[in-house]
């Protein structure tokens, strides 16, 4: 199990942005590589947001649906890779605790929070 303090450290502080109807943020694996095999939907604030409404921009440059990854279908968080969530959907202007759970082939189950405010 990895410590979610450790984990806390993938998220780029700062990040957090709200652009017309979706909610931005980054994350940055410092860590070490992943595979990840399935996700749980990420909270803001005690509101769902189910992975049919995320993608993830790699590197500002490969777009993942991630309701479209699955064991067959995997996840890569390549060690110094930059993460951009898009969200469909919209949250108010303040301090926001976001919630990770998801499930790695290397690690199981990894889960985590966040805050962060714009």
């Amino acid at each position: 199990m990895i410590p979610k303090v450790m984990l806390r450290k993938l998220y780029k502080k700062g990040s957090l942005k709200q652009d017309e109807d979706e909610i931005t943020f980054q994350l940055q694996n410092e860590i070490y590589p992943a595979t990840i095999i399935g996700l749980d939907p990420i909270k803001i604030d005690e509101q769902d947001f189910d992975v049919d409404k995320i993608k993830v921009i790699i590197n500002d440059d490969v777009v993942v649906n991630l309701m479209d990854v699955n064991k067959e279908n995997p996840f890569k968080l390549t060690k110094g890779d930059t993460f951009t969530f898009r969200i469909k959907g919209n949250i108010e202007p303040g301090k926001h605790k976001i919630e990770f759970s998801l499930l790695t082939k290397e690690a199981g189950k990894l889960e985590f929070d966040v805050e962060d405010e714009f």
